[in-house]
């Protein structure tokens, strides 16, 4: 079959646009002023007359001809014709492959005896492929949402359906082979949501139905931090950390409604709630938890894109010459602890607002020069309607203290880092390992170092950055500060 696809199919064009003539009688019966015409078709090599039917030939003169059917087994014609110029063509139907054609066509001035070798060529029509994919045991359609199947030519040109919850697709496509992928999101609370997804390929040389088996994997998410600065850069300035935010997927992502929280990492042995049996919510340190505003898409984040948040959104190197500090007059992004009897400036950068804190005297958020257990989060309700539940929130566990901590389940976590002070001998885990697998050690206080996520890969000019869950794996320490600054090598 392959040997039919390298034929001049542009040939074909013009026959199968041609209309179909209605045979139409000459005036002048008489051979008088009449030049015999011979038409012999020339088919491709491996093609005989006996593989088409429905053969029909035109002569046609200012679209007016005849349209003469050939017999079983004919493959020439011969006619007489006054002298003029002709469109001849020939189609007809390959009986040994579905939806393909074989034709041709050729203007002639005829003016003398002529004997024409008309050459053929094979032209294919669209096949019809469907696709149904099977989902896992347990799982079944009302399961499954932002379905999305991708079907992948020899040239690598993607046809890119959504199918919502929808589980198969019928298309017609082009004869040749194509790769198929089919992936969902399984309908939970959980930030991230787990996957269901399949492969196959498919050579398509006539009309196929196809089956994709489907299996569940663990989601990423879309949206990391790629750079933590928090160990600051003088004793005693606490205005300088940051945090930068990346789009590590393929689609557009929304700030809309994050969550900031910041927990201790300094534990030598399980916390209060851990020991308690509550190992799946994380508790805030002392401070604040800070979310961004928006309704839902009103401040994207493009693939690849990263932001900054600053603690104060000015120039530190200005503020503090004899410091190791940013300049974040630039940043995307402000904490603005308003409430703070410390006092807060307000740059001019938007601002994410505490949506809850439990000390008015923290300065900043985050303050945590030696270790901290960071967290991203996307809430199941706006931040405010969870603020305002009071079973988000404990006292600690087997004390008096009336102070109140909110807590975040793990389930709605987008990302997890823990980095411990590389001078504590003993050390237990904030987080539980499948969101964060072993903590990174924390750059050096007050020395100006930053944690920077590895590079994965490059394509074409775009970082992707290791995400594993596993912030001892993914994280440099001790870098440089570089503020929305894409690394350009990869990281080993």
């Amino acid at each position: 079959m392959k040997k039919f696809l390298n034929y001049g199919l542009a040939l074909l064009a013009v026959a199968l646009a041609s209309p179909v003539f209605v045979a139409c009688d000459d005036d002048d019966d008489s051979d008088s002023g009449k030049y015999r015409l011979t038409v012999n078709l020339s088919y491709p090599e491996g093609v005989t007359r006996s593989e088409i039917s429905d053969l029909q030939l035109v002569i046609a003169k200012d679209n007016v001809g005849d349209t003469i059917k050939l017999a079983e087994n004919v493959s020439n014609y011969a006619t007489k014709l006054k002298m003029g110029s002709y469109t001849v063509s020939a189609k007809g139907t390959l009986a040994n492959a579905e939806n393909a054609f074989i034709g041709g066509s050729q203007v002639i001035y005829l003016d003398k005896e002529t004997e024409l070798a008309l050459p053929m060529a094979i032209s294919y029509g669209k096949l019809q492929l469907s696709i149904t994919a099977i989902l896992p045991e347990g799982l079944s359609a009302e399961n499954i949402t932002n379905g999305k199947l991708t079907i992948t030519d020899e040239t690598n040109k993607d046809t890119t359906i959504t199918l919502g919850n929808e589980l198969s697709y019928t298309g017609e496509f082009e004869r040749g082979d194509y790769n198929v992928a089919f992936e969902a999101e399984v309908n939970s609370d959980q930030a991230i949501k787990d996957v269901v997804l399949g492969y196959t390929s498919v050579t398509l040389l006539s009309s196929q139905d196809i089956q994709i088996q489907l299996t569940t994997k663990g989601g990423t998410s879309p949206l990391i931090f790629k750079e933590i600065f928090c160990a600051g850069g003088k004793a005693g300035y606490t205005q300088d950390t940051y945090f930068e935010i990346v789009n590590n997927s393929d689609e557009v992502q929304y700030l809309d409604q994050l969550v900031m929280l910041y927990g201790s990492a300094a534990q030598k042995a399980p916390n209060a709630w851990q020991a308690n049996g509550v190992t799946d919510i994380y508790y805030q340190s002392q401070g604040s938890v800070v979310a961004f505003p928006g309704s839902g898409k009103d401040y994207p984040i493009q693939p690849g894109q990263s932001v900054v948040i600053a603690n104060d959104a000015t120039n530190h190197q200005e503020a503090d010459p004899d410091g190791i500090h940013s300049d974040l007059s630039k940043a995307d992004w402000e904490i603005y602890l308003e409430y703070s009897r410390m006092g807060d400036t307000d740059y001019e950068a938007p601002n994410l607002s505490p949506i809850f804190y439990n000390n008015a005297y923290m300065r900043a958020f985050a303050l945590g020069f030696f270790n901290g257990a960071y967290i991203l989060a996307k809430l199941p309700v706006t931040p405010e309607e969870y603020a305002a539940d009071s079973t988000n929130y404990s006292t600690t566990p087997g004390t008096t203290s009336a102070t109140l901590y909110m807590g975040i389940a793990s389930k709605y976590v987008l990302d997890a880092v823990e980095a411990w002070d590389r001078d504590d001998a003993e050390h237990y885990p904030y987080f539980l390992p499948k969101d964060d697998a072993h903590a990174v050690w924390a750059p050096v206080g007050f020395e100006g170092k930053a944690l920077r996520r590895k590079v994965a890969k490059i394509e074409n000019g775009r970082v992707y950055y290791k995400d594993t869950n596993n912030s001892a794996e993914d994280f440099l320490t001790d870098q440089p500060q570089t503020p929305g600054i894409a690394p350009t090598a990869v990281d080993k």
